[in-house]
């Protein structure tokens, strides 16, 4: 594990996932922008992210104490204009984002929608990285990203502290036919925190990071990671529209250019460096 360098497009694609209502505040983890959609009418811009569904159910229990609505999504809707947001850590600016809506749940992933809540997020521009299928072989190298340690404080939702750390391991076992079906273990180091926050595999986004087992230094060695391909197929029932259209699945929105998937008429890809500590592409949706 090691720091990212603060320019890396590995942090700036990254959400810290940090939630206040009123005097009380928690920091909860990490999120990974997969595509934004920016809108004409009033120049706010919607994000598409995905994250670790036990982040959202920490926030839920500690402000609600009771999750029997959170599947629901009634308590978001309600409440998140009430001061839940969610702080860019990769824009110096400091860009917000509000939950304007979550997907329902697959295993630990959650896709959500988030609105820029001032003019810093309204003007932020992300990459769209490619998402793949596909089953990494055990031995093969991933790699990850989140925002270890973070924490609030309770007076102060600006007074935050956190550490943008990058990982890299193996794969060292699938976990399919499961009750962890689409979880593969990985040796990747991680620590609180970074729940939520990308893995990618041969240059594409593989999963979010799920949990770690510790050690006595309070490190994980090993770490669940969990495949975000069902993103393809998860109900947008309720989601907000796209350029005033709606969409029915995950995977209506990457047909019609909003999320990019490896596919067989998939749009020409770019090739940055999302870690230039290691040296570690990621294929993006190339610019027009």
């Amino acid at each position: 594990m090691c720091d990212p360098v603060p320019a890396d497009p590995v942090v700036a694609q990254s959400l810290f996932l940090f939630s206040v209502l009123g005097q009380q505040s928690l920091a909860v983890g990490t999120a990974f922008v997969i595509g934004q959609c920016k809108s004409e009418s009033d120049s706010t811009t919607t994000l598409v992210a995905v994250t670790a569904k036990h982040c959202l159910t920490n926030i839920y229990k500690h402000f609600n104490g009771s999750t029997d609505n959170l599947h629901e999504n009634r308590w978001w809707r309600q409440e998140s204009n009430k001061g839940h947001f969610w702080l860019s850590a990769g824009d110096t600016n400091e860009g917000f984002w509000q939950c304007i809506w979550l997907s329902s749940y697959i295993d630990d992933l959650a896709l959500v929608f988030l609105k820029s809540a001032n003019p810093q997020a309204a003007n932020k521009k992300f990459h769209q990285p490619l998402i793949t299928f596909e089953l990494p072989r055990i031995g093969s190298e991933v790699w990850g990203f989140g925002f270890a340690d973070s924490r609030s404080s309770p007076e102060n939702y600006k007074e935050l502290e956190m550490q943008p750390k990058l990982t890299k391991g193996n794969v060292i076992q699938h976990l399919e036919g499961s009750l962890y079906g689409e979880r593969i273990v990985a040796a990747i180091p991680t620590r609180s925190g970074m729940s939520g926050g990308p893995v990618f595999w041969a240059k594409c986004l593989l999963g979010v990071i799920s949990s770690t087992f510790g050690n006595s230094d309070d490190v994980g060695t090993t770490t669940l990671v969990t495949r975000v391909r069902h993103i393809w197929n998860i109900p947008l029932d309720g989601a907000p529209a796209f350029n005033g259209q709606r969409f029915t699945t995950g995977g209506q929105l990457g047909e019609a250019g909003f999320l990019n998937f490896i596919s067989p008429s998939m749009a020409n890809q770019d090739e940055p460096y999302f870690s230039t500590v290691h040296k570690l592409p990621v294929w993006v949706r190339k610019e027009l």
